[in-house]
């Protein structure tokens, strides 16, 4: 069965802080390609008016997952600060820390069910 672990979340972007959001995101981007080899997916999408951002992420594993925490976590408190997040979806056997932070935040965990899931 397939270790991936796939989340999708989405941020309302809290007004007059669209630059610094924008800002910080291309730092976080910045810092994962290239530098994450077990980061499949690190697409950020921008609503047509700018307001909502959705973000498509995928890694190899847990321990992707945690290395890419270790990595962004400062810029992740900042990007925080600038947002709200409206929704988080975590798909696949994710770690504890994970299902804790997407559980705080009013997202759901659903573990990978059929399937390679590659």
């Amino acid at each position: 069965m397939s270790k991936v672990i796939r989340i999708v979340a989405e941020m309302s972007i809290n007004d007059g802080q669209d630059k610094e959001f924008e800002r910080l995101v291309t730092e976080m981007v910045g810092k994962v390609v290239g530098n994450e080899p077990g980061t499949l997916d690190y697409g950020w999408y921008l609503s047509a008016d700018g307001r909502t951002c959705t973000i498509v992420e995928a890694y190899q594993d847990g321990d992707a997952l945690m290395t890419h925490m270790a990595n962004i976590g400062a810029l992740f408190q900042s990007l925080m600060e600038n947002c709200q997040v409206t929704r988080v979806n975590v798909y696949g056997n994710a770690p504890d820390e994970l299902i804790g932070m997407a559980q705080s935040m009013g997202g759901t965990v659903t573990p990978l069910w059929q399937g390679p899931g590659v």
